[in-house]
């Protein structure tokens, strides 16, 4: 799979602008009931894809659980994370 593939991928992509620079910038989404360390390392992987072709671009997982691995993954891979509830939607990780 070539890299255009691989960034289509992606659960849900986002424009907006960054809040700081007013900059234009795109999310990457992956979502899954039960996020694992597989999910922000594609999420992570497909950011930088994008990234590459000049994208002001960042990564994030959704799901209802978030391993503990996956938050300290995506700590360290700087990839925004948010776990959803049933009642009150999503809340960040």
């Amino acid at each position: 799979m070539d890299e255009r593939d691989q960034i289509a991928q992606a659960d849900v992509f986002v424009q907006g602008k960054d809040k700081e620079t007013g900059e234009a910038v795109h999310l990457v989404v992956e979502v899954s009931w039960g996020v694992g360390v597989y999910d922000v390392e594609r999420a992570a992987e497909r950011a930088a894809l994008l990234a590459k072709i000049g994208t002001p671009t960042r990564a994030a997982v959704v799901g209802h659980v978030i391993v503990p691995e996956a938050e300290e993954k995506a700590r360290t891979l700087r990839v925004w994370s948010w776990r959803t509830d049933r009642q009150d939607g999503a809340r960040a990780a």
